[in-house]
């Protein structure tokens, strides 16, 4: 049970656990790399990252990512960290004689780097997120010691959109349940890949965007496909009784059996999220439910109704919508028209959700969002609101005692 508890303290990569030979399994990593190493420089490349910058790598494993960098980017200084000693100390004697003065190793966590605020360009997390149990967090902590204007790039695998093959497996959606199942009971997520820009979004990172980069056989040869993908984890999964060796045993023939099919086929693909650390300035953006705080004004919001005189009432409502829908769309208020539909100038059925609990929020009334929706102009939904406000103040009907007697028999 404290094994569980320290696999899962942090996270579902452990490389003494994680396939049958710990050796094959760093040579499937870097056979990994090879797969997709093209395609992933072309991304870092597309997200800013040029010669001459601090490089982070988080998760850097035995390195093979490492000593890429440290080819194509001569003039940077690259930093890598790795919480599994065994892999830390493998990047390490395999790069000292290239990486002198220029690569630097530590055995640490993603979850307390223990670096300086803003002291990176680029901070790299591949195959990493995946694997742990609090990836906002992570996140978190790599927005933390990016500079402002740095580039955080997140790449991940998503296992239910894992490598397929041509003809069919059927075998491979087992294999994949199975070790998506053992990943999940270790504190791991192997579906990440489809979450990456909610997790950046939490995390504080600004400009997210999301590639997908795919490696297919009859680009890159079937030889880099069975380099990269191995026995030793499928081994592991039956040894851990995630996987019965009968599926086990089906898939290798089927696998076989595609090799010598023509024309056969295998493809996979990989999630490549990426989001830069906002420039501090004022007036920074921020998510809509924020956008919708209360400001000054509205914190006088319920006095505006209560305005001597339906005519003043009324513009103070206006005045009121126009700051509210400016903010919404990050406009000048004065860009606001008044006697627009509200569809017309932006406002969609997320904001009209957010209208409708603002309103509810500053003047207890309920307006529906659709109602909000078709407002054909700024004075139009104003007066509804004046309507809905005046129905709640006087309050329902009074019920005569025929009324009441008839809901009685009813």
């Amino acid at each position: 049970m404290q094994g569980e508890i320290t696999m899962k303290s942090i996270g579902s990569y452990r490389i003494s656990g994680f396939a049958v030979s710990v050796d094959k399994e760093i040579d499937r990593l870097k056979a990994q790399v090879e797969l997709f190493w093209g395609q992933e420089y072309e991304q870092l490349r597309r997200c800013g990252l040029r010669d001459g910058m601090k490089i982070l790598e988080c998760g850097s494993g035995p390195g093979h990512i490492l000593e890429k960098l440290l080819a194509s980017f001569p003039a940077s200084r690259i930093t890598g960290i790795e919480i599994d000693p065994l892999l830390a100390r493998s990047s390490r004697e395999r790069l000292a004689e290239q990486a002198v003065g220029r690569l630097e190793i530590y055995e640490r966590s993603v979850m307390q780097m223990e670096f300086l605020e803003n002291t990176f360009d680029i901070v790299i997390a591949r195959l990493l997120l995946e694997h742990l149990p609090d990836p906002v967090t992570a996140a978190r902590e790599i927005l933390r010691v990016l500079k402002p204007g740095g580039k955080g790039i997140f790449i991940d695998n998503d296992f239910d959109l894992h490598l397929r093959a041509f003809p069919d497996i059927p075998e491979l959606a087992i294999l994949y349940d199975a070790y998506c199942r053992c990943r999940i009971a270790e504190g791991g997520n192997p579906r990440i890949g489809r979450e990456l820009p909610c997790v950046l979004k939490q995390a504080g990172f600004s400009n997210i965007d999301l590639e997908i980069v795919c490696a297919h056989s009859e680009v890159i040869g079937d030889e880099a496909f069975l380099r990269s993908e191995g026995s030793g984890i499928p081994a592991q999964l039956v040894r851990d009784g995630y996987l019965s060796r009968d599926v086990l045993d089906q898939l290798a023939r089927k696998w076989h059996d595609a090799l010598r099919q023509e024309p056969h086929a295998f493809f996979r693909e990989l999630f490549v999220a990426s989001g830069t650390k906002s420039e501090p300035h004022a007036g920074q953006m921020k998510s809509t439910a924020q956008l919708l705080e209360r400001s000054d004004l509205s914190r006088e919001a319920s006095l505006i109704l209560e305005t001597e005189g339906e005519a003043e009432r009324r513009q103070r409502l206006v005045d009121y919508l126009v700051h509210k829908l400016a903010t919404l769309l990050s406009k000048q208020p004065k860009e606001i028209p008044i006697d627009r539909a509200l569809i017309d100038i932006g406002v969609d059925s997320i904001a009209s959700v957010d209208l409708s609990n603002r309103f509810h929020e500053d003047f207890n009334i309920e307006l529906m969002a659709v109602d909000i929706l078709e407002s054909q102009s700024v004075e139009a939904l104003a007066q509804g609101i004046m309507a809905r406000f005046s129905e709640r103040k006087a309050g329902p009907a009074p019920r005569s005692d025929r009324d009441e007697w008839e809901e009685g028999e009813i």
